[in-house]
């Protein structure tokens, strides 16, 4: 039998919590389906039409603050899955709709509406190795994209600033920011763990990669 090429990279702990890409990749697609559809949403980029309503919803198991805080898990699960693991960097990416104006300090997501759906960008000037290489630019992978989308559109409805892309706290009716690495990477094991029965950490997912 082959053996799977990620084993010697492994740990004991971390080989008994692998998964595959591809199962991982079902559990944030059946996610996304049931989180629509238990809000009768078309499966398909939110709409305007979606997002108003979503926004008058004021019942205890349907509304808007419920439907952001499950947006917000999936889209981390699908940060760290869709596209190769930026370490815990995602919490510090702020967003910008200007490129050109982006400071020579900091990490940014750069976005761009494209219709219902928005296209991004990730420039990393703040993190592990920028010494050795510098400021890196990403595109973010489509699918990942289209997740990022329905996350960000949300958030833009129920917060006039949106400074940062994570992590929200939803607190009496309020968000809060925590700009924390620490924080982004004690709460992924727990959202994996909940959606996919494992609790994969950062460092589980740049391996799986």
């Amino acid at each position: 039998m082959q053996r799977n090429p990620v084993d010697n990279r492994l740990t004991d702990a971390q080989r008994e919590r692998y998964q595959a890409l591809n199962e991982l990749e079902g559990v944030i697609a059946k996610a996304m389906e049931q989180l629509f559809v238990r809000y009768r949403f078309p499966l398909e980029p939110l709409s305007d039409t979606s997002l108003e309503r979503l926004m008058g919803m004021r019942g205890k198991k349907l509304n808007a603050t419920l439907f952001a805080k499950e947006m917000q898990r999936i889209a981390l699960m699908a940060c760290y899955t869709l596209q190769p693991a930026l370490r815990a960097d995602w919490s510090t990416l702020r967003l910008t709709s200007r490129l050109r104006s982006i400071p020579d300090q900091g990490n940014w997501l750069y976005f761009k509406k494209a219709g219902r759906l928005y296209t991004f960008r990730v420039v990393m000037q703040d993190f592990k190795n920028s010494r050795h290489m510098g400021k890196t630019t990403l595109e973010v992978k489509r699918d990942l994209a289209y997740v990022l989308s329905a996350w960000l559109r949300v958030l833009q409805q129920l917060q006039d600033r949106v400074e940062y892309l994570f992590i929200w706290s939803f607190r009496q009716g309020r968000l809060t920011h925590v700009a924390s690495r620490n924080s982004l990477a004690r709460r992924i094991p727990r959202i994996f763990n909940a959606y996919a029965g494992t609790p994969l950490t950062v460092n589980d997912m740049r391996h799986i990669h």
